[in-house]
């Protein structure tokens, strides 16, 4: 699969401007398993419980049949990774995720990087 950063879904700043991003390969299970401990309303269970709609069976039948898709960005405090949360692409991970992959690349805000690299790698 061949992901690609979505233009439209960049991180922003407060005034809505772009903020510098980078693109991560992170450890899916690390991602998973926090993300299901912090109780989200978001989250999404193995199978797709928790998703909106067909979201989740649509973003897999997508990344069965297609070559590239969208990247999942993620957003974080700089000094806080462990506080993350999607800013886009929550049913492509679910999906991804269930799908066996062990790695997935993100979008992330460039200050957020090294901490999301230390704690998700």
């Amino acid at each position: 699969m061949n992901f690609e950063v979505d233009e439209a879904k960049l991180p922003q700043t407060l005034l809505g401007e772009p903020r510098p991003f980078a693109v991560i390969e992170l450890n899916v299970a690390k991602v998973d398993a926090f993300w299901s401990r912090r109780e989200s309303r978001d989250y999404i269970a193995p199978g797709g419980q928790g998703a909106s709609g067909d979201k989740y069976y649509r973003a897999r039948a997508w990344l069965t049949t297609q070559s590239s898709s969208k990247m999942p960005t993620l957003i974080a405090r700089p000094n806080q990774p462990v506080h993350f949360k999607f800013d886009d692409g929550r049913h492509r991970f679910a999906a991804w995720r269930d799908m066996g992959h062990e790695t997935m690349p993100f979008c992330v805000p460039l200050d957020c990087r090294d901490a999301l690299l230390r704690h998700f790698a």
